[in-house]
This record gives structure tokens, sequence and C-alpha cells, in this order.
């Protein structure tokens, strides 16, 4: 295909499935919005491949909402995101509203699970072309200026913290895990070479920080929705982490040229 050519890699619109396996638990979560929400009306399941983690679409009297739901060993993750989204709407960044439950908390746990409610953003997926490009390409921009900005400004406390790393080693230590079996047993396998990158890491951070920047690392085209011409929402902020500005750009440049 040529340069800028439009690409295949998404649909054009997102696509639901039915989930009403999951009402009671949504109608559950919900239960801690009453004075901003109304009755469910609909669930569906936001269908995007290759992704594991369930985000439900939910049809309310008083509008559309998307459900996120997290494993709680995955908080301070949740807590970064929301930080970032809320930090990002308010510069003007086109990113999906969270919305705070009656408890005066933008996070929710029910039975060991985390769940944050985001206000629906329409539009279609990224589908190429030299107009989306240079739209998607200025607010990639955009977005990377204001998360350092952030960075600089206090947000790095979630941001540049070593959550991760003690993630992975409460992970080494713990007795009950997370994974999937196929996946636990990769990570034991490993074990002794994650345990000394862990320490490498470590030992050279201060280095390494230097060379970092808080960016987007998974710009591809199902994270970024249009509205005609225009960016209307840039979603998943979870992959928001320190990351050298070369790889991120060239991951973002390699998934909506290629």
């Amino acid at each position: 295909m040529n340069l800028f050519e439009p690409n295949n890699l998404s649909s054009a619109h997102p696509k639901f499935d039915d989930a009403s396996q999951f009402f009671t638990l949504v109608d559950e979560v919900f239960s801690k919005y009453h004075s901003r929400l109304s009755d469910i009306r609909l669930v569906s399941k936001i269908r995007t491949p290759g992704v594991k983690n369930i985000n439900l679409l939910v049809d309310t009297g008083t509008g559309r909402y998307v459900l996120k739901i997290l494993n709680l060993i995955q908080f301070d993750d949740a807590k970064r995101q929301v930080s970032i989204a809320i930090s990002l709407l308010g510069k003007g960044i086109p990113v999906p509203e969270v919305i705070i439950n009656d408890d005066e908390s933008y996070i929710s746990e029910i039975d060991e699970k985390i769940f944050i409610l985001f206000k629906y953003c329409d539009g279609d997926y990224f589908q190429g072309g030299a107009e989306q490009f240079l739209q998607s390409a200025e607010a990639f921009y955009n977005i990377s200026f204001e998360l350092t900005s952030l960075q600089e400004g206090g947000l790095g406390v979630y941001c540049c913290d070593d959550s991760i790393l003690d993630s992975l080693g409460r992970l080494i230590a713990a007795s009950h895990h997370p994974l999937e079996q196929k996946e636990y047993k990769l990570f034991q396998s490993n074990i002794d070479t994650i345990r000394s990158c862990l320490n490498e890491v470590q030992e050279h951070r201060s280095e390494i920080e230097v060379q970092r920047h808080v960016l987007h690392t998974d710009y591809h085209p199902q994270n970024i929705l249009f509205v005609g011409a225009n960016v209307s929402c840039v979603l998943d902020f979870e992959d928001c982490l320190p990351a050298s500005t070369t790889v991120a750009s060239g991951f973002a440049i390699l998934e909506l040229l290629r």
C-alpha cells in the first residue's frame, strides 16, 4: 500500500457484544452512583481484538458509560489512570471523563475487583489517510507535552514511581497469583532472570530516569476516535508510562502508517 493510504487495522466503528451476564454486577457497581445515574437499560461488552481487559458499555437513562473492570492488584495502576485522565481533561485534551461515585471516589471496589466509570466517547476508529494521520500526530504531541508538564508539576508520584517494580516484587513473593496458568509458568521459569533485571534497573535508576518521559506508549488505531476529520477522544491511559520518546513515537508511527 502507498504511504498515508487508509489501512485496514481496525473496523470503522467500535463493536459491541451482548454482556447481559454482567448485568447484576454492573447494577451493584452503579448502586455507588445513585445520586448521578439513573436506571440501567443495556450492558454490552466492547469488542477489542487482542485486549484482555473487560470494558463494558452501559446504556442508562442519563446517557452511555464505559465501565472498566480491573483486578485488585491493579489498584495503583487504576489510580494512575484516573489521575492522568482528570489532569489531561482539565488541560483541554480530548480524553474520557471519569465519573465520581457517591463516596467522592473515582475508583469503586467490590469482591477484589476495582471499577472505573467513564463517560462514553462516540466516534470512529482511526482509518488512515494523510488528514487523520496529521490529526493523530498533533494529538500525540499535545498529550506528550501535557504529560511532561504534569510530570514536572508533581504527577510523577503516580507516573514515575516504583509501582511496576513493586508489583513484580510482590508477585515473586506471592503464594497466590493473578496471572493465568500459562503466563505464571512462564514467569516462574524465568524468575531468576526477572529478579536480576529488577536489581539492575534499581541500581541504574537515576541514569534511566533522565532519559525517559511519561508518554502514551500504546498509541494505535483503536485508541484514537474520530468524529469527521477531528480527534474526538484518545483512549487507554493505563499505558501512559515513563518511556523513551524515540520508542513511544516510533511505535505510534509504525501502528498508524502500516
